[in-house]
């Protein structure tokens, strides 16, 4: 067969084929029509059918003779009398419609309405029978073209097998990455999100089978999440989550000295595209100026600084900022702005303010705060009051215990709440550049030194630890209650 000569067979076909499904689509209203204007026409000339007319008498002429013998006869008894006369004369008068006739003529007329109502009924059945027709039609012709395209898909999938693996590929690295981050998560509640509550203490990276982790490095190599955002039903979140996974792997390949820059401007591109998608989802910002506290320390060691060197602290606190701006109550964004002014301000009176902030505060992002995230906003309060009271001593004093008080009550909370991290607590009470304890340690007297070392072993050691039950589903009220928060904040920000 000549090229081309299948397709103007084909279309040769289609083209004969057209008329037939424009009388199908067609037909039935055409039916429809044709029957209710039949109906009408029969409705209009019924009475000329079936009524019957000439109802009322057309009246009678008399001659005079005739008039006369009923005079006559009614004097046969004697005079006559007025009422004779009308009687001779009403005789001869048009036919009253007696009573019968009413009835008859109401009858008819109710059998009139009873068929134009009848007629009306029929039509509307009719109606609805044509347009159940058309729906069955289309829809024969919808599910006829789905079939085509099952079709269609089943021949791609036979002649290109590769793209079905990568696709089964990406879904399963992206649960495997909703599985590892559920279980690196410090939150409580079981229905919190996967990046509700994640401590960059414990790099999940690190602690991911190592397959896994290479799968979803692969899959993502070769078709990357950002350029076909429409597979999932929340994107900003995978986004948010795509972003944490590599921001966690620059900070594992940090320790061992291979880290790339490229990473983290990954994982900022990532979040940046989430926040084009979901301005005010206030969590995502959290996670940006997280990052961009990360890329800060990349570049602590650059003086000076390159003149287009983009100052990362200030976009870390612009974000934290935002994301303040847009949820008011919640703990990390407070949390965060607090490291700021403890590492890089040195304002401790302003970050025990806005630890402070947090504590009033009983979520640490959408989910109720744990206790093992609650620790540390009480442990950093008590080393920033310990940074606190070492500014305050004058001269070669000691710190008393009444003056040290507030940092040992803040530490303690913290041990009755969870574990700190034993290299944390160390570098804390030994480090004397890093260490926000040591100055104070140094400079207590016996009473406040005893306190602190008591304090210290109670924060690194695994025992008496409050237990908390898994957090439960939120009440119906919390949910509204949220729902209308946000809604609150979102015309908020929009005015």
């Amino acid at each position: 067969m000549a090229p081309g000569t299948r397709s103007t067979i084909c279309d040769m076909k289609r083209r004969s084929f057209l008329p037939v499904q424009t009388i199908w689509k067609w037909l039935p209203p055409v039916v429809v029509v044709t029957i209710a204007g039949l109906a009408v026409f029969f409705a209009i000339h019924i009475n000329n059918f079936y009524f019957k007319t000439g109802r009322v008498e057309a009246p009678s002429k008399l001659s005079a003779d005739q008039y006369q013998q009923c005079v006559q006869k009614a004097t046969q008894n004697g005079a006559i009398s007025t009422e004779d006369l009308v009687n001779c004369t009403e005789k001869q008068m048009p036919t009253r419609l007696t009573a019968d006739v009413v009835k008859t003529n109401i009858d008819e007329l109710k059998w009139l309405l009873t068929v134009i109502l009848s007629i009306a009924a029929l039509f509307t059945v009719l109606q609805a029978a044509a347009a159940w027709f058309s729906a069955t039609s289309y829809d024969k012709q919808a599910n006829e073209k789905l079939k085509e395209i099952d079709k269609v898909q089943e021949s791609v999938r036979a002649r290109y097998p590769l793209f079905e693996e990568v696709e089964r590929a990406r879904e399963r690295a992206h649960a495997d990455l909703i599985a590892v981050l559920k279980q690196a998560s410090k939150a409580d509640d079981p229905n919190a999100g996967p990046t509700e509550a994640l401590s960059w203490l414990d790099n999940f990276y690190r602690d991911w089978d190592l397959i896994k982790r290479q799968r979803l490095l692969s899959v993502e190599s070769f078709v990357s999440f950002d350029i076909d955002p429409g597979r999932s039903k929340d994107v900003p979140e995978d986004l948010k989550r795509f972003a944490v996974f590599y921001h966690a792997k620059y900070r594992y390949e940090k320790v061992l000295r291979v880290a790339s820059f490229q990473d983290l401007e990954r994982a900022e591109t990532y979040l940046r595209l989430a926040i084009e998608k979901a301005h005010f989802d206030f969590t995502i910002w959290n996670e940006l100026g997280n990052l961009y506290l990360t890329m800060k320390e990349n570049f602590e060691n650059l003086e000076p600084l390159p003149p287009n060197y983009p100052n990362y602290l200030i976009k870390a606190r612009d974000a934290f900022k935002e994301s303040v701006q847009l949820e008011e109550k919640q703990q990390r964004a407070s949390y965060n702005l607090a490291v700021i002014a403890n590492n890089y301000d040195k304002d401790y009176a302003a970050a025990c303010d806005l630890l402070d902030r947090a504590l009033q505060q009983k979520t640490w992002q959408k989910n109720s705060s744990s206790d093992f995230l609650t620790a540390y906003i009480c442990y950093n309060m008590g080393c920033n009051r310990a940074r606190l009271c070492s500014e305050r001593r004058q001269g070669p004093t000691t710190i008393s215990m009444a003056e040290g008080r507030p940092c040992v009550e803040a530490l303690k909370r913290a041990a009755r709440l969870g574990a700190i991290a034993e290299k944390t607590v160390t570098t804390d009470f030994t480090d004397p550049v890093h260490g926000d304890l040591c100055a104070l340690y140094a400079n207590a007297d016996s009473t406040l030194k005893a306190e602190l070392e008591k304090v210290r072993a109670e924060l690194i050691s695994p025992v008496a630890r409050k237990t908390t039950a898994p957090g439960t589903s939120k009440t119906v009220l919390e949910a509204l209650t949220e729902a209308v928060h946000l809604v609150w904040n979102s015309v908020r920000r929009s005015a």
